[in-house]
């Protein structure tokens, strides 16, 4: 098989494990314009397994439907199946469910939480009260109850919750 329908399988696995509906690679979010691109959260820098290069992985947080949507929710009568609906027009279309606001403040936790390049400047402590800031506004949050999670188990085995001595600043995620 194609190393992209390898990657395809492992995104889609994933999205339980990150707590979200979809799940987009690096290589993929890079190909969107910049206003889509705004519209999507960084989620994690990981590593599949057969891979050896950490990849960003982001989502879209799908609207909800609702009668009469509007930001972050989805009118029962939209009609996305519209083939001359341009992708830029989707996307005004069908808003995500969290706020500009709020994709940022998450971003920033987990960027917090990675740390720069290579790891070093990684805080999890902050990014565990940064993430808590974040499910205050959105107790449902999938991404941020699972990221929260591991930030609170993962870490050294005799310091559960603690940056890893060898932080590299991805997760490598062994299961296909």
């Amino acid at each position: 098989l194609s190393p992209h329908v390898n990657m395809a399988s492992r995104l889609e696995s994933a999205t339980k494990m990150f707590g979200v509906a979809i799940l987009i690679s690096e290589a993929t979010y890079q190909l969107f314009s910049t206003p889509v691109q705004k519209k999507c959260r960084l989620i994690d820098r990981v590593t599949f397994k057969g891979s050896v290069r950490p990849m960003s992985i982001y989502t879209y947080d799908v609207p909800f439907i609702r009668k009469g949507g509007n930001g972050g929710t989805l009118s029962e009568d939209v009609c996305l199946d519209d083939n001359d609906m341009a992708h830029e027009d989707f996307f005004d279309t069908a808003k995500p469910h969290t706020s500009a606001d709020y994709r940022h403040k998450f971003e920033r936790a987990v960027r917090t939480y990675l740390g720069r390049q290579h790891g070093d400047g990684a805080d999890w402590t902050e990014a565990k009260r940064m993430l808590g800031e974040c499910l205050v506004e959105w107790p449902e949050d999938g991404a941020a109850l699972k990221l929260l999670e591991f930030l609170q188990e993962g870490g050294q085995p005799d310091r559960p919750g603690e940056v890893p001595d060898k932080w590299e600043g991805y997760r490598r995620l062994d299961e296909k």
